[in-house]
């Protein structure tokens, strides 16, 4: 299994995405942290819910298939080619 991590330009540890895919699938797994519970209550409550499937509210995935990830690539190198542009 071939796992990527992807931090925000932010820095926070709870803004990452996870890219992770076997080479020999056809699709990749996009997961994401949708939550961030400040106060130590909280946290204990949402890892309680968590642990016994009441609510599952930490992370989320996205699979995708080569022609959305195609697109996505896509859509990364165009965003990348116009900030060039912009810092020259």
């Amino acid at each position: 299994m071939k796992i990527n991590y992807f931090e925000c330009a932010c820095s926070m540890a709870a803004h990452v995405i996870r890219l992770s895919y076997f080479s020999d699938d056809d699709w990749c797994s996009l997961e994401m942290h949708l939550n961030e519970h400040n106060s130590f209550f909280k946290r204990l409550i949402a890892a309680f819910k968590h642990v016994f499937k009441i609510q599952s509210c930490c992370f989320s995935d996205t699979v995708l298939d080569v022609t959305t990830a195609t697109r996505m690539k896509e859509t990364l190198e165009e965003f990348i080619k116009a900030n060039d542009r912009a810092s020259s």
